[in-house]
């Protein structure tokens, strides 16, 4: 992360319950002195809006649940 607008983030990807990818990088402060580490807490704002949309279809899809 070399803009200094960017912070911090992270990323890790299971399948099948392995780790296959587990990245992190930057900051976990506005002032950039602390740096990110692998368990670093992040607020998650709006992100579960999509698993939602996903389970409410696969449930539709499935008959139990109806749109109406």
């Amino acid at each position: 992360f070399d803009d200094p607008q960017e912070r911090g983030a992270a990323l890790c990807v299971q399948v099948g319950g392995q780790t296959v990818l587990d990245l992190w990088a930057g900051t976990a402060d506005k002032d950039g002195a602390e740096v990110w580490h692998s368990d670093t807490i992040a607020n998650l704002f709006s992100c579960t809006k999509t698993f939602t949309a996903v389970t409410a279809l696969q449930m539709v899809g499935e008959g139990k649940l109806n749109l109406d």
